[in-house]
């Protein structure tokens, strides 16, 4: 996770909350109207949560202060309530009044509550944790993020625009995939002692090195799967060639 924040500025947790967890947070929550609620850290179980070492041990290594849950918000998208987001950067925090401070502001209100930007240093010491209560993938209004955009610090509109445009699409960021060797083809299988070939670990294998007398010289290809903890898949192939002297 270290790594994913430090390179992306996010990293993203399987399983964070198990089903029973998902849908006594749902029932608490209850149906909205609109786009969701906010001020959700007045809802015992939400402030539980907040402060439970479940979350807080997911952020505690990367602040530099004991971690303390200061906002709670809740959406709600569905197919009768839904809506565009632009790009942009989240730059407000929720406060109780209004105290002009000098490298605060500007100001404004959010549902009756006022919310005020602060200097980039107080915003570049506190992390967002966002729990998924169903299943979101790109087909349903999943969460987009521009990698490394905040290493930039508060961007113009004209800057996350260059930032969204020149920039590669990354949803997650995996230090440790797992990778295999899923399968060898052979141009000159050698009947009737086929295959030629024996895996014997994740990324080791061995090779017969003869190829057959009227042949043109044996290739093996050699199919290798990485797959990450998002469940994100590739695959990629290597000849070896064995040639006809």
């Amino acid at each position: 996770m270290k790594h994913c924040l430090k390179r992306n500025g996010f990293a993203v947790i399987r399983h964070a909350l198990d089903a029973s967890q998902r849908l006594e947070l749902i029932d608490a929550l209850g149906p909205v109207t609109g786009a969701g609620r906010r001020g959700l850290m007045g809802l015992p179980i939400v402030a539980k949560l907040a402060s439970s070492g479940l979350l807080l041990d997911l952020v505690r290594p990367h602040l530099k202060f004991e971690p303390r849950p200061v906002r709670g918000i809740y959406f709600d998208k569905s197919r009768e309530s839904n809506w565009l987001v632009a790009w942009h950067q989240d730059l407000t925090l929720a406060v109780r009044g209004r105290v002009n401070v000098p490298g605060f502001g500007p100001w404004g209100t959010k549902d009756g509550v006022p919310h005020v930007q602060p200097p980039i240093e107080l915003l570049q010491q506190m992390l967002t944790v966002r729990l998924h209560l169903d299943d979101c993938d790109e087909t349903n209004g999943a969460l987009r993020v521009i990698p490394w955009s905040h290493a930039f610090g508060r961007l113009t509109a004209e800057g996350i625009r260059q930032l969204s445009e020149h920039s590669d699409a990354v949803d997650n960021c995996d230090p440790s995939p797992v990778v295999k060797i899923i399968k060898v083809i052979s141009n000159e299988p050698d009947i009737p002692f086929a295959p030629d070939w024996e895996i014997t670990g994740a990324k080791s294998l061995n090779l017969r090195a003869e190829r057959l007398g009227k042949g043109q010289g044996r290739i093996y290809t050699i199919v290798v799967q990485c797959k990450d903890m998002s469940g994100n898949v590739s695959t990629a192939s290597v000849d070896v060639a064995v040639p006809h002297n």
